[in-house]
């Protein structure tokens, strides 16, 4: 009310957030060349690969981008990975290749 000339201003602005929780931002990569197994599981995960894939770490997140360290040992189908020491919950499974590129990410569950 009052001045009939006056027009207030109005903005608006979209906003997108971008979170830097590595494990939120993670999207399940399929690679059928890696197999991860069993899932859910209870004290080992085997990552079984072809040979050709130059596999150069493993990491293991929580949902809240929490990473842990992963006791790992290869055997005839590939790497093995403890997991005994994980809570129970969802993580998400990293592999990465020997020039730091991603090879694969998964959702494994820790029972």
């Amino acid at each position: 009310s009052g001045n009939v000339a006056y027009l207030p201003a109005s903005a608006s602005q979209n906003v997108k957030v971008v979170t830097t929780i590595p494990a939120l931002t993670f999207v399940e990569t399929p690679n059928n060349s890696i197999l991860i197994f069993p899932n859910p599981a209870n004290d080992y995960i085997t990552i079984q690969y072809d040979k050709t894939q130059k596999v150069s770490s493993v990491k293991v997140y929580d949902m809240t981008g929490k990473s842990y360290e992963l006791k790992m040992s290869h055997d005839v189908l590939g790497i093995k990975a403890d997991v005994k020491h994980l809570p129970k919950g969802e993580y998400i499974l990293v592999i990465y290749g020997e020039k730091g590129e991603v090879l694969r990410t998964e959702k494994v569950i820790k029972k």
